[in-house]
Parts: structure tokens; C-alpha cells; sequence
């Protein structure tokens, strides 16, 4: 396959325009991961990568090896059922042809999409996250003559992933997040809480995160107010050791250990009052979360003042304060009303899309000091 003649991108092109309908700016790339995305895809024209002329076929497991054109949210798009792979025998240039077909058929914004591992530990299968960068081990699809209908011979690197597409991303993650009234009133009615006042904590089972204390101040919580109960979300190799703690005060039936869960923003919702009492904290994405819901929160003084957005929901304390001290000042934060305030928040410059852009540029401002 000479990638170098023309004639296999014209042959590509002229197929494939006279399958697809409309003019999609947007391609999605699929992988293992999000294969089954494909099938959501309204209006769908299915294209078998074998009837178009010079693609590949993707013999990876998962990778059915369709190209898709249709409708997505209303919107016209390309996809890619399945990718080619550099593991499986092809070129760098026989794996990126179809990129650059989607160029030649007037394709602007691409998103790829893959399954992959990691070493953080907080991260869970299934789990979305976005990449900003990353550094390149494999052979550079580049070298050769430059084809100057693909772009200019030396690309700019700094915007190889496009920050404003990874702004509107973060954005639309927040918006679920913000508090609804009959929704809390629906997900409290779905765990028997109706009556409580619920104080929420997120966090791996972990010494850093002080689960001991924070059961030493729900203690005396539940001391002055009976109607209290502590939700804790997580898991990790301390819980036993907490789950022991709590049956030795008499506890166990007013604290609700949920595992590990993927409705944290349905869950955020019941919580009355967030508490956060970590012995180190760098930027906590669940403050950000539970801001974002409306709810209340006591914090302690070793978590970076930096994630907070909204100082009137937040209130600090310190580590050498009381357990009764830390409880006294939950209890007044529930009397804060939750509420929509998205439009506070807005007033304040932290609306969902500018505090989106701000944990971005936080981020990014760190990459940078490192």
C-alpha cells in the first residue's frame, strides 16, 4: 500500500461520499471500549470495512470493522466500528489512512476513543477520564513527504489533544451534578432516609482519608441530633478496620457503608452535609462534585484551599479541633438550605462551564510546575 499516491485516497473518498449522506463535521473512532456507541447512532448507514476501497480489516477482539454514518444527539456524524493497530502487522501509514479519508471528506473535530489501563488506584473499569497529553513510543506516522492537503509539515504538538473540545467535556460531566429538589427527595425516599439528616463522605478506605476521626465526630453528631446518619462512600483495605470501629460504639445501624458506586451525583443528592477531614488533600475533584450539588460542607485545614469555590457552603476546620467542635459545626451547616444555586455560583464566576475550564487550567498549571 503506497500511501504516498494519491489515487488510494481519491478511491477511498469517492466510495465512501457516495454511501454517506449529509456533511458531518464530527468522527468518533471506537474502540473495545465504547464499540457498542455505534449502536446508538440514528439513520445509520453501515459501511463493512471490506467493501471500502484500500481499509483495513481490524482483526482486534471488539472491533467489528464498520464504518458508520448517521445521526448522534440530533447531529451528524461519522464513526469508526473498530480501528487498525500498530500490534496488528500494519504500518503506521496503513493505520492512519482512514484518519486522513475523514480529512479529505470534510471531518473537523475527531474524537478516539480506547480502552487502557492505569496505575491510579482510584480509577475503576469502566471509568471515563480525558487525555490531555501523552508521550509517543511508537514509529511517527509523519515521516516520509509531507502531503500538504493533510496539514503543515511540522504540526503544532502543543494542541495535539484540543483544550476547548476537553473544556465543553468537563462542562457537560458537571452539569450532573447540580442539586434538584425532587430528585434528592426521590433518592432519599430510594434509601429510607426521608427522616435523616444525612453528613456524606467520599473517599478510599486509606489512613490519609481519617476515617477513625471522622467516626469519632459522627459519634458525638449523633450524640446531639439522633436523627443523623453517615454515608460513606468508598472502599479500600482500612474499611474493615472502620466497619469494627463503628460496631464497638454502637453505631452500625446509623452508618451506611456503599461500596464503591457509580451514582455518586444521584447520591450527592441525599447528602445534606459533606464532611472532609483528610490528613493531605491536593485538589479533591469530589469538593468540586459537591459544591456543584449545592451541598454543605466541613472540610479540614489540610485539604488545598484552592477547591474552594463557593465559600459560603464551605466551612474549615482544623485537625486539632474536638471531635465535638467538628460536630457543632456540621450541624449548623445543615441548617444551610440546599438548593439550585447555579445561579449564585454563576454571579460568583464559578458557573458549571467556567468551574469546568478552572479545574482545567488548575491541572494544567501543575503540569507545568512539574
Amino acid at each position: 500500500m503506497n500511501t504516498n499516491d494519491n489515487t488510494i485516497y481519491r478511491e477511498a473518498v469517492g466510495y465512501l461520499s457516495s454511501r454517506i449522506t449529509g456533511n458531518p463535521e464530527t468522527a468518533i473512532i471506537l474502540g473495545s471500549g465504547l464499540g457498542s456507541l455505534a449502536d446508538q447512532i440514528e439513520e445509520a448507514v453501515v459501511i463493512p470495512y471490506s467493501e471500502i476501497p484500500h481499509f483495513m480489516h481490524s482483526t482486534a477482539a471488539g472491533h467489528k470493522g464498520n464504518f458508520i454514518c448517521g445521526r448522534l444527539g440530533g447531529k451528524p456524524v461519522l464513526a469508526m466500528q473498530g480501528r487498525f493497530h500498530y500490534y496488528e502487522g500494519y504500518t503506521m501509514q496503513q493505520v492512519t489512512f482512514p484518519v486522513r479519508v475523514m480529512k479529505l471528506l470534510g471531518i473537523k473535530n475527531l474524537l478516539v476513543s480506547n480502552a487502557a489501563g492505569g496505575i491510579n488506584t482510584s480509577f475503576k473499569v469502566g471509568d471515563l477520564m480525558i487525555i490531555r497529553d501523552h508521550i509517543n513510543m511508537m514509529p511517527n506516522p509523519l515521516i516520509g513527504p509531507n502531503d500538504e492537503q493533510f496539514g503543515t509539515r511540522f504540526p503544532d504538538m502543543s494542541e495535539a489533544y484540543d483544550k476547548e473540545l476537553i473544556r465543553k467535556a468537563n462542562a457537560i460531566a458537571a452539569e450532573k451534578y447540580i442539586y434538584e429538589e425532587e430528585k434528592a427527595k426521590k433518592i432519599k425516599k430510594e434509601l429510607d432516609l426521608e427522616k435523616n439528616i444525612v453528613i456524606g463522605h467520599i473517599g478510599r478506605f486509606n489512613p490519609q482519608k481519617n476515617h477513625k476521626f471522622l467516626i469519632d465526630i459522627f459519634e458525638k453528631c449523633f450524640e446531639k441530633n439522633q436523627k443523623v446518619r453517615l454515608m460513606l462512600i468508598g472502599d479500600g483495605e482500612g474499611r474493615k478496620e472502620i466497619e469494627n470501629k463503628v460496631k464497638e460504639r454502637g453505631l452500625q445501624d446509623n452508618v451506611i457503608f456503599m461500596g464503591v458506586r457509580r451514582d455518586v451525583p444521584e447520591l450527592l443528592q441525599a447528602m445534606d452535609v459533606f464532611v472532609f477531614p483528610s490528613l493531605y488533600e491536593g485538589l479533591p475533584v469530589t469538593m468540586i462534585e459537591e459544591q456543584a450539588a449545592g451541598v454543605p460542607a466541613v472540610i479540614s485545614n489540610r485539604v488545598s484551599e484552592e477547591c474552594i469555590i463557593t465559600k459560603d457552603l464551605v466551612k474549615v476546620e482544623g485537625l486539632e479541633e474536638t471531635p465535638e467542635q467538628w460536630a457543632g459545626e456540621i450541624l449548623k451547616q445543615v441548617k444551610i438550605s440546599k438548593r439550585d444555586r447555579s445561579e449564585e455560583i454563576k454571579k460568583a464566576k464559578y458557573d458549571v462551564e467556567t468551574t469546568a475550564k478552572w479545574l482545567e487550567e488548575y491541572y494544567l498549571k501543575k503540569a507545568e510546575v512539574n
